[in-house]
């Protein structure tokens, strides 16, 4: 059975990574839907009804100058790595819903997206699949690759099926970024993000193959969760960086890994060999 495969991205650098990397695994999306602005409420400043009345033909005019100008700049970027580009409205859009629901995805797959609610995550038959760059469940949501080498667990990337929390969703895989020296942080940012790209495409391209969704494992454990960096935090991360500290925690758990060839973690739940310098939240699942 041949599997509908639907991308939701902003237009970011990152989106285009994942879009790249499932070409490069044969995989053609059957669309790509962008967070675009193009609902007609997303073009409305006023907040009252009246004020709504009142500014209605500019936002008539600005709905028309953004469809315009995407159909003009950006569609034919998209075209070559999906069967159809669907510019839709923001995030919390009733036009972003309405889109998903009318492509009827088996999977949804997160190419650059903000947090999604429930009503996005239930228009995808089997599942949302999103690529995280940190090492779950230890490194969960902003900077991860400072946040990982404050913590002690090395840089890296997971996949995981989206449920309605913060990189809380059952694993399907992990993966550790090789370091073989000090670095800089954003060079590490950079080779970590095609890391989390390409992990992403290859899951993908196993579940067009499998026609369905790759096992997964729930996650027994919720850590705090990274917020953006201070420009404190990032000078404190960006010393690290150019320490052995990323190489000596990658070598510390490479031993770990199944497959040498992708660094691959055990999807299961495994003692690290370093304690992580992070307390687990006391929560229930």
């Amino acid at each position: 059975m041949s599997l509908r495969i639907v991308v939701l991205s902003l237009e970011q650098p990152y989106g285009m990574r994942v879009l790249q990397a499932l070409k490069a695994r044969g995989v053609v999306p059957e669309a790509l839907v962008v967070f675009a602005g193009l609902d007609i409420n997303d073009c409305f400043h006023a907040k009252s009804s009246a004020a709504r009345r009142r500014e209605a033909p500019r936002a008539l005019v600005r709905w028309l100058w953004r469809r315009g100008r995407f159909r003009l700049r950006r569609t034919q970027l998209y075209a070559p790595y999906v069967r159809r580009v669907v510019p839709s409205g923001s995030l919390g859009s009733a036009r972003l819903v309405h889109d998903l629901r009318r492509l009827q995805p088996d999977i949804l797959v997160l190419g650059a997206s903000r947090i999604i609610n429930q009503e996005i995550i239930d228009t995808a038959r089997l599942g949302v699949l999103n690529s995280h760059p940190g090492v779950l469940p230890w490194v969960r949501g902003l900077a991860s690759a400072g946040r990982s080498l404050a913590a002690g667990v090395p840089i890296g990337a997971t996949c995981h099926l989206v449920d309605g929390r913060i990189d809380t969703g059952a694993l399907i895989e992990r993966r550790l970024l090789p370091v073989e020296g000090p670095t800089t942080l954003g060079q590490l940012e950079i080779e970590n993000g095609q890391l989390t790209a390409n992990l992403l495409a290859d899951v993908v391209a196993r579940a067009v193959t499998l026609g369905s969704l790759p096992p997964s494992v729930q996650q027994e454990a919720r850590f705090p969760l990274g917020r953006l960096e201070t420009p404190e935090e990032r000078q404190a991360f960006s010393l690290l960086a150019q320490t052995e500290r990323p190489r000596e925690l990658f070598e510390l758990w490479n031993s770990l890994c199944l497959n040498r060839d992708t660094w691959a973690l055990p999807p299961q739940p495994f003692t690290p060999p370093t304690t992580p310098e992070l307390t687990p939240l006391d929560v229930a699942w």
